[in-house]
């Protein structure tokens, strides 16, 4: 009986901590960021790792004096505690973690704190942060 409520338990957490909601559409992205927005990389394609699956595109934006990083066409594997970071490795070890990912599917923007180097913070990273794993990688340039 124990076993039982532990499992349930534990599917009913993975259920309520996972990313199911749908973020913005390529419309609402563009009103989001506005038409001041600077393009300071080039959008780069995410690459999926350890068997997971994450597609779209990555580019950061100046927007009103503040770096804002874009998630565009984005899809991935749902999981239970999905971060989106900037990091200096695909692996992070040295990051910055801009957030819970809001959806694993459609557009979405993220502040990035301060003025990062992107020639050392090379990466966005979508990461598990429960298990340690990572979902998929972009290189930012």
């Amino acid at each position: 009986m124990k076993k039982h409520i532990y499992l349930i338990a534990v599917i009913l957490s993975v259920l309520f901590y996972s990313c199911t909601k749908t973020a913005t559409s390529s419309d609402q992205l563009n009103e989001q960021v506005g038409s001041s927005r600077i393009p300071v990389t080039s959008a780069m394609a995410f690459t999926s790792a350890n068997s997971y699956t994450v597609t779209g595109n990555v580019r950061v934006y100046q927007k009103d004096g503040k770096l804002v990083l874009a998630l565009e066409n984005f899809k991935s594997t749902n999981g239970p505690d999905l971060r989106v970071y900037i990091s200096k490795e695909m692996q992070p070890v040295n990051f910055i973690e801009l957030g819970r990912l809001r959806s694993v599917q459609g557009n979405q923007l993220y502040d990035i704190p301060g003025n990062p180097d992107f020639n050392t913070y090379k990466f966005a990273v979508i990461h598990c942060q429960q298990f340690n794993r990572v979902f998929g990688f972009a290189t930012i340039k």
